[in-house]
């Protein structure tokens, strides 16, 4: 995540499926927004011109699906107003969600990701937000962009039930991109035991979950969340 991102049609997509998943859990959900300053990756990273899609603000097929978000979301329109400070210091987000705000460095990760652990140790679900999704191999100063799996492990040994973001690859058709990502998570102890959400979008995103103990409830709410809304559905494996 980035703080010019701030507000574009992928928050969109991932505040409407948090509301709805904090409601039915009555509970608080952790967001690790996985921040990350593009200064630190380098001048090509700088000169992005992506995270203006904006016209979802307008669209009555969104506004159809949570207006009062689409009204919490337009103020982020103005590029000035794009910071995550302003963005978790929002009432109605604090309703359902607490905000890890810390930026990931290039240096010292493991201490970043271990204050995440305390921050959100009286919680039981987090949602975690990566540039990218997660890596199995991205080394040097692009893996700030990734979830590192040995971080996944850690929530997962924690008894967290972890939901994380996934960009589509453009290379590899969707389903054979999610088994290889879910087979190495297998392989390496993670395993996923819910239904895994597209969203319908440009590019579309998939949120996969793991959790060591299978949360009946949280699986119920995902499949429920899929079908009630629109550009969402479940990944039939």
């Amino acid at each position: 995540m980035q703080e010019r991102y701030s507000g574009d049609i992928h928050d969109f997509f991932k505040l409407n499926f948090l509301e709805f998943m904090s409601h039915g859990l009555e509970e608080k959900i952790g967001l690790n927004w996985y921040l990350v300053k593009p200064e630190l990756i380098g001048n090509s990273e700088v000169k992005k011109k992506d995270g203006e899609k904006r016209n979802f603000l307008k669209s009555q097929e969104f506004i159809k699906i949570n207006p009062d978000l689409i009204e919490e979301l337009k103020p982020f329109k103005n590029m000035k107003n794009r910071r995550i400070k302003k963005f978790s210091t929002n009432p109605k987000f604090n309703n359902f969600l607490k905000f890890y705000n810390s930026s990931l460095p290039l240096q010292h990760r493991r201490r970043w990701f271990y204050r995440s652990l305390i921050f959100f140790k009286d919680l039981k679900t987090i949602f975690l937000d990566p540039d990218n999704g997660i890596s199995f191999k991205e080394k040097g100063k692009k893996n700030i962009k990734y979830l590192n799996l040995s971080e996944l492990h850690q929530y997962y040994t924690n008894g967290k039930t972890v939901t994380f973001t996934q960009f589509q690859s453009f290379n590899t058709h969707y389903k054979i991109y999610i088994k290889k990502i879910l087979m190495i998570l297998e392989k390496n102890g993670l395993k996923s035991h819910y239904p895994i959400i597209r969203n319908r979008t440009g590019p579309n995103t998939f949120y996969i979950t793991v959790g060591n103990i299978k949360n009946n409830k949280y699986e119920f709410l995902i499949k429920s969340y899929a079908q009630k809304f629109d550009r969402v559905e479940l990944v039939m494996l």
